[in-house]
């Protein structure tokens, strides 16, 4: 017997239902006639105890936001809550432990974060492994754990046994290399679960950052308990490290709840699967701007040369291979374009990120206003997290299901403006330089208001991105190049930024510490404003992209070979509704 012919819901979430407890008759799945209606409505819920409405209401609640997480497990989200607590909580005491034990120097300080953010760029290889090496079927669980297990006793070496900076380099980077890949598997399960309704998108990424947002916030918090500003810390630093090898020993348990990752045999729009050739084509661009952009100082114009020679010859080798070995380019062809990677996309996230910006400028003005109160960056990072986690909320709820591009259109225009509130903190300063706790206040409206643009127009670039994943055979790959064209922009913004820097305010007074003016950091901060704004025309070239994707239909179907009309037909209208569902 169907599940309709029973009266159940068809729903595919329908398990939750059988779980309820049998005490909530109202939430009963069998239709009712009008009369039991009209009885109910006029009964109320008086036949139930105050505590069966609540679990009633906890229960139909849960139904719902599951719903609307495409079945997300709610332990995937406490992963990314402890992810986020891992690199939170353990800041001071790396700042201390590096400073203050190690002795580190300023050059040593730079090649540090260098190598710290390096692992970072092999995002597209850790899913290349993940999506096409499964360990015993699995494709993410089995890799979490391993990265856990290796991050814990990375912590709990650093407290115990390393003394020197070169083995603070080499620790360092296996925890970096091992906690970026536990992260990027982390959000390659949720592509896997948007994927089953691209249209939940929204919610889904909302609900990943505000968990990230949320475990910040604790983190900080516990923080300014064991590191108080005040000094008099309870704990040694090397102490405060290894606590931290706590958490990734946690996400190893939990991974016990995680749900087995199954890839999808095929791309069911026809389309092949995402080649190696994106991810080995991006890998030297990413590790050359990580490289140049903190161990070693570079002159703007040599940096882009090094650049487009790197993509030049990145590019051109696979065709000077195929063009040799196989006597024509028809083999790196369909290695490179017969995929569903969307150059137009991948273009689109890079340009998102690389938009000059006013990050280092506003943080060097920040640190001169409180250069003798330290403890003001602590609080500074609770307002900014639990801003954005608020932010994630509303998104969720508000903004998930509607049309991509007009969501992202507003958001980035809001990110743009909400930069021209730094305004009012640096006017307040100009006129009460002395007053450092109205400065504090004023600082606080500032950050909530700039993060709060910001982390709506993050969400709702990664909600696009996470859109254009679901049809491919081997989504994380792909997920995960787009997400290395955000990091590849991060790095062109600070080649672009310095640029603005130079146009805006001229050479010497941008590359001078302490020379930057409280006219010369306004205009910084309109010019940012601007460039950020003015993004949202790329958003709406996103929309002519996507019509024009749906106009050829069919005709790209045909290209792939040896379906009959009725078979074309189908996929044609799995196309459709496929670009229907992301609501553009």
């Amino acid at each position: 017997m169907s599940a309709q012919d029973n009266g159940r819901s068809t729903s595919p979430y329908v398990e939750y239902e059988d779980d309820l407890p049998e005490s909530l008759p109202l939430l009963a799945t069998s239709p009712v006639n009008e009369s039991d209606t009209d009885k109910r409505d006029k009964i109320g819920d008086s036949t139930l105890s105050r505590a069966d409405r609540f679990r009633g209401w906890v229960a139909r609640s849960y139904v719902k936001v599951q719903e609307s997480l495409n079945g997300t497990p709610p332990v995937l989200l406490v992963m990314f809550a402890l992810q986020a607590w891992m690199q939170t909580f353990p800041l001071v005491a790396y700042s201390g432990w590096l400073y203050k034990d190690l002795h580190l120097t300023n050059p040593q300080l730079n090649q540090y974060d260098s190598l710290s953010f390096l692992p970072y760029c092999f995002k597209p290889l850790y899913a290349y492994v993940s999506d096409k090496l499964p360990i015993k079927g699995d494709h993410r669980k089995p890799y979490i754990r391993g990265c856990a297990i290796v991050s814990a006793l990375c912590y709990i070496l650093t407290a115990t046994v390393i003394k020197t900076p070169n083995g603070a380099f080499a620790i360092t980077f296996i925890r970096t290399l091992v906690n970026s890949a536990m992260e990027l598997f982390f959000g390659l399960m949720l592509a896997d679960h948007a994927c089953r309704n691209p249209a939940n998108s929204g919610a889904i990424q909302a609900a990943a950052f505000g968990a990230r947002n949320l475990g910040s916030v604790v983190a900080y918090a516990a923080g300014l308990a064991i590191f108080p500003p005040s000094g008099g810390q309870t704990v040694s630093n090397a102490h405060g490290i290894g606590i931290t090898a706590i958490f990734p020993l946690i996400i190893f348990v939990l991974c016990t709840w995680l749900p087995n990752s199954k890839l999808p045999a095929a791309d069911r729009i026809g389309r092949g699967e995402v080649s190696v050739f994106p991810v080995l084509w991006m890998m030297p661009l990413l590790i050359w701007g990580q490289l140049s952009d903190g161990s070693f100082s570079i002159p703007p114009d040599v940096w882009w040369k090094v650049m487009v020679a790197l993509s030049v010859v990145t590019l051109g080798a696979p065709l000077i291979g195929a063009r040799v070995y196989y006597g024509g380019f028809a083999a790196v062809q369909e290695a490179a374009f017969n995929q569903p990677l969307s150059f137009f996309i991948a273009a689109y996230v890079f340009l998102f990120n690389a938009a000059p910006g006013d990050a280092a400028s506003v943080a060097e003005y920040q640190y001169d206003a409180f250069e003798n109160n330290e403890y003001y960056s602590q609080y500074m990072g609770i307002v900014q997290f639990a801003a954005s986690f608020v932010m994630c909320l509303l998104y969720g709820f508000l903004l998930n299901g509607r049309r991509t591009v007009t969501v992202l259109s507003v958001c980035v225009v809001l990110a743009g403006l909400s930069k021209l509130a730094f305004l009012w903190f640096i006017q307040y300063r100009a006129e009460h330089p002395d007053d450092l706790k109205g400065l504090f206040g004023v600082l606080v409206g500032v950050l909530i208001v700039k993060q709060a643009g910001s982390e709506l127009s993050l969400v709702a670039a990664l909600t696009l991105v996470t859109q254009f994943t679901d049809a491919a055979g081997s989504p994380g790959i792909l997920y995960a190049i787009y997400l290395s064209c955000f990091d590849l922009g991060d790095v062109a913004s600070a080649q672009l930024s310095t640029q603005m820097g130079y146009a805006t305010i001229g050479k010497t007074a941008y590359s001078t510490p302490g020379a930057l003016s409280n006219s010369n950091l306004a205009a910084i901060v309109k010019a940012a404003s601007a460039s950020k704004t003015l993004g949202v025309v790329f958003v709406l070239l996103v929309l002519a992209q996507s019509a024009v994707a749906l106009r050829r239909g069919g005709a790209e179907i045909d290209n792939h070979g040896g379906l009959n009309d009725e078979e074309v037909l189908l996929r044609e209208d799995d196309r459709k509704s496929e670009i229907g569902s992301r609501e553009f």
